[in-house]
C-alpha cells in the first residue's frame, strides 16, 4: 500500500497543493459597499459567469477612494506568494465616458498596504477582461487581506463580474502570468499624438543659419558645416544620492555607473533627500548636501533644491523631532523655521537653480494650522531675499496622477490664493508618481493647462511648471515603457513645461526599484530604451550640410547646446553655439584669398589664380554702385600651376571679382 500511495503522489502536479481560491464562488456579490455606491446582482448570459454586481456611484466623494466595494479573502497569504486571476468589466451608463474602476489587492485595514493596483477602463457596454499578477506584500490570514474596488472618481454606472483570484504561493514564477495593464490613448493612432508633435515642432525647436565667411568676409560656398547638439534646453533629469554620488555608499563599480549616467543621460538633477530639513541637520548632512552640490555644479549640471520646508508631521521624515514641539509657540515656531531657512540658504548659495520652498502644502496642513496660510507667503518672501538667483517653487502631488481633477482644482486654489497674498512664486512642481492609474495623454496635457491657465485670458498664478518626481510603478513592462514614452511626449509638448525629473533612474538607488529605467545589474530596462530613444535620438539634432552660394546652411534643430564645426580647403573651425530662439552665426575660416591676376591674351582678357583655391567662379557686374554681381559662363581651367578664365571680346565691360 505505501507503495502505491507513492506512486499516485508522483503523477500528480506539484502546484496543484498549493493553488488555493482566495474570494467566494460568488465573487463581488460578496462585497460590501461603501460611500455613495449602490450594489445590486444581475443575470449575465453568453459569458463564462453568470451573475455580475452592478455598481453606480450616485456622488463623488473627496476622494476617489472614498466610495467603492471592498472583499475579504476567504483564505490566508503569505508574503511573496504569487496570486493571479481576473475580473469582467462593462460600461452601462453614462454614454461616452470610459467606466473607470481602480483595482487593488491590500491589507483588510490601517495602513492599506497595497500588493497590486491597477486601472479596470472600458468605455463600452461589451464585456472585457481584464488579468492581473502580483506578489503580496505580507502574511495575512484568512480575511486579513481584501480586493478594494475605488468607484469615486465619476458618476457612472457599472457591471463587474468573473472575479477569480488564485493564489500559487511561490510555485509559479510571476512572470508567467500576464498583466492587462493599459490606459486611454495608448494607441499608435490615438488623436493626441498630430497635436502633440505638431507642439513640439513649434515650442521646441528654432531655426539656425550659419553663415562661412574666410578671411577676407567673402561667402565660402560648398563648405561643410556640421552641426552636433551635446545637451537639450529642456531639462531631463533625475533624483540623484548625495553619499552614492561623493562613493559614500556602494562600491567603485557602482559609483563610476551611477556618476556615468547621472551625467550623460540628464542635464537637471534633484538631491532625493540630502537637503530636506532632518536630513540637512543630520550626521554629515550639510557636509554630504553641499559637496553633492558643488560635484554637479563643476559638471555644469543645474540642481533643484528640494526642499525648504515639508510643513506636516505624518511621518518623521518631514520635520525635525524638536519642531512640533513648538507648536504651541508660535513665536519660537516661527524662528525655528526662519533661522533654518538662513542656514540652508545660506550654505547652498549659488549651487541651486530651483527650490522647491514648501512641499506638499495640500496634504501636510499641520504647521499651516498654527501659523495660518500667510506663513506659506512668507517663506517664499524669505526665500526670494535669502537666494535671489534661485526659480522658487510649490511642489505637490494628486494633480496628474489621479482619475480626476479634484486635486489638480485644489492646488490651483491654492496657487490663487498665494498669488493673491502675494507670495513670490516662480513655478508649481507636479510631482507625478504612477502606479493606480495611468492617466491619458490628453488628460494629463489639459490639467497641466487648467493649472497654469493656459490659453487663458489672464496669466495663471505661475509662470512655469517641471515634472519633479515622475515615475511609472506597474508590473506590466510593456505598458510602463510606453507610459514612460508617452508622458515625456506630452510633457515636452506642453509650452509652460520647463523639465521632467524622474525620481531616480536605477534599480539599487530607488524608492520604488520597479519604477527604474535601469535594473539592480545596469540593464536597460523597455521603458529605459524608450526613454533614451526620445532624448537622444527621436529630439536630438546631429546633421551636415554643404553651404549653398551665399555660403549659407538653414536647419531646424531642438533648443539646446551645439558644437558646431565647418571645413572648407582643408581649414577647420568650430565653435559652441546655444539655440534657445531663431539664431544666425557667422562662422569665420582662416582661408587666405588667392592672388588674382588678369591679362591680355590673343586679344581676350585672361584671369588667373592659383590652382590650390578651388571652388572659385568669376563673377561680373556692370556697376559697384549698387552692384549686381552675375557668374560668367566661361568655366575655369587648369594650365599648369593656376586655374584660368578666358573671357572673350563679345563680353562688355564691366567689374570682375573671384568669389565662390
Amino acid at each position: 500500500m505505501p507503495r502505491i500511495v507513492l506512486l499516485c503522489l508522483a503523477f500528480l502536479p506539484f502546484g496543484l497543493f498549493a493553488q488555493v481560491r482566495l474570494v467566494p464562488t460568488t465573487g463581488l456579490s460578496a462585497g460590501t459597499v461603501y460611500g455613495a455606491v449602490t450594489k445590486s446582482t444581475v443575470a449575465v448570459s453568453g459569458q463564462s459567469f453568470s451573475q455580475a454586481v452592478r455598481l453606480r456611484t450616485t456622488s463623488r466623494p473627496a476622494n476617489y477612494y472614498d466610495a467603492g466595494l471592498t472583499l475579504p479573502t476567504i483564505a490566508a497569504v503569505a508574503k511573496d506568494d504569487v496570486i493571479a486571476g481576473e475580473v469582467w468589466l462593462r460600461r452601462l451608463l453614462p454614454e461616452g465616458i470610459d467606466g473607470l474602476a481602480i483595482f487593488n489587492f491590500e491589507k483588510a485595514g490601517p495602513n492599506y498596504d497595497k500588493s497590486h493596483t491597477a486601472p479596470l477602463l472600458n468605455g463600452s457596454t461589451n464585456w472585457t477582461k481584464f488579468r492581473f499578477a502580483f506578489k503580496s506584500v505580507g502574511d495575512y490570514a484568512s480575511g486579513g487581506g481584501q480586493v478594494a474596488l475605488h468607484l469615486g472618481a465619476q458618476l457612472q454606472t457599472i457591471e463587474l463580474g468573473g472575479l477569480v483570484m488564485t493564489n500559487y504561493a511561490k510555485t509559479r514564477p510571476l512572470s508567467s502570468f500576464p498583466n492587462d495593464i493599459t490606459y486611454s490613448g495608448r494607441e499608435p493612432e490615438a488623436p493626441w499624438r498630430a497635436p502633440a508633435a505638431q507642439r513640439i515642432e513649434e515650442y521646441r525647436k528654432a531655426n539656425l543659419t550659419v553663415t562661412v565667411r574666410d578671411s577676407a568676409g567673402h561667402p565660402v560656398p560648398g563648405a561643410l558645416v556640421e552641426v552636433r547638439q551635446v545637451r537639450h534646453a529642456f531639462g531631463f533629469g533625475t533624483a540623484a544620492d548625495g553619499n552614492r554620488v561623493l562613493g559614500r555608499t556602494g562600491n567603485a563599480n557602482e559609483q563610476a555607473r551611477y556618476q556615468s549616467y547621472l551625467t550623460n543621460w540628464f542635464n537637471r538633477i534633484v538631491l532625493e533627500n540630502d537637503l530636506k530639513w532632518t536630513v540637512w541637520e543630520g550626521i554629515n548632512g550639510r557636509d554630504t548636501a553641499t559637496n553633492a552640490l558643488r560635484w554637479f555644479k563643476a559638471r555644469g549640471i543645474p540642481v533643484r533644491g528640494h526642499n525648504l520646508i515639508w510643513p506636516g508631521t505624518n511621518a518623521p521624515v518631514f520635520l525635525p523631532a524638536d519642531v512640533p514641539s513648538l507648536f504651541d509657540n508660535p513665536g519660537a515656531l516661527r524662528t525655528r523655521i526662519s533661522n533654518h531657512f538662513a542656514d540652508i540658504l545660506g550654505l547652498t548659495q549659488g549651487l541651486c537653480a530651483d527650490w522647491d520652498v514648501v512641499n506638499e502644502p495640500l496634504h501636510e496642513r499641520a504647521i499651516e494650522g498654527v501659523l495660518g496660510r500667510d506663513a506659506l507667503v512668507d517663506w517664499f518672501r524669505q526665500a526670494r531675499n535669502l537666494d535671489r538667483s534661485a526659480a522658487l517653487y510649490l511642489n505637490e502631488f494628486d494633480n496628474l496622477e489621479t482619475p480626476n481633477r479634484d486635486g489638480t482644482q485644489r492646488l490651483l486654489d491654492l496657487l490663487l490664493d498665494l498669488r493673491r497674498r502675494g507670495a513670490p512664486m516662480d513655478g508649481v512642481g507636479l510631482q507625478s508618481h504612477f502606479g493606480s492609474y495611468l492617466t491619458a495623454p490628453q488628460e494629463v496635457y489639459d490639467r497641466i493647462s487648467l493649472v497654469m491657465n493656459t490659453g487663458g485670458s489672464s496669466p495663471g498664478p505661475v509662470a512655469k511648471a517641471q515634472i519633479t518626481e515622475f515615475d511609472v510603478n506597474v508590473n506590466d513592462e510593456s505598458a510602463q515603457a510606453d507610459y514612460v514614452r508617452d508622458f515625456l511626449t506630452v510633457c515636452f509638448s506642453h509650452p509652460q513645461v520647463e523639465g521632467v525629473l524622474m525620481w531616480g533612474f536605477w534599480e539599487g538607488q530607488h524608492w520604488q526599484p520597479n519604477a527604474a529605467l535601469i535594473r539592480r545589474n545596469w540593464e536597460i530596462k523597455p521603458s529605459g530604451i524608450q526613454y533614451s530613444n526620445l532624448v537622444f535620438r527621436e529630439w536630438w539634432t546631429t546633421t551636415n550640410a554643404l553651404a549653398d552660394a551665399t555660403g549659407q546652411v538653414t536647419l531646424r534643430g531642438f533648443k539646446g547646446d551645439y558644437r558646431v564645426r565647418v571645413t572648407a580647403d582643408g581649414v577647420a573651425s568650430e565653435m559652441p553655439l546655444t539655440l534657445t530662439s531663431d539664431t544666425t552665426k557667422e562662422v569665420p575660416l582662416a582661408i587666405t584669398v588667392p592672388e588674382v591676376a588678369a591679362d591680355i591674351v590673343d586679344g581676350k582678357v585672361m584671369i588667373r589664380w592659383p590652382v590650390v583655391a578651388v571652388g572659385y567662379h568669376v563673377e561680373r557686374s556692370e556697376a559697384l554702385v549698387p552692384p549686381n554681381w552675375q557668374p560668367v559662363t566661361a568655366t575655369p581651367e587648369v594650365s599648369g600651376d593656376h586655374w584660368q578664365v578666358r573671357l572673350g571680346p563679345e563680353l562688355p565691360p564691366g567689374f570682375f571679382r573671384l568669389t565662390r
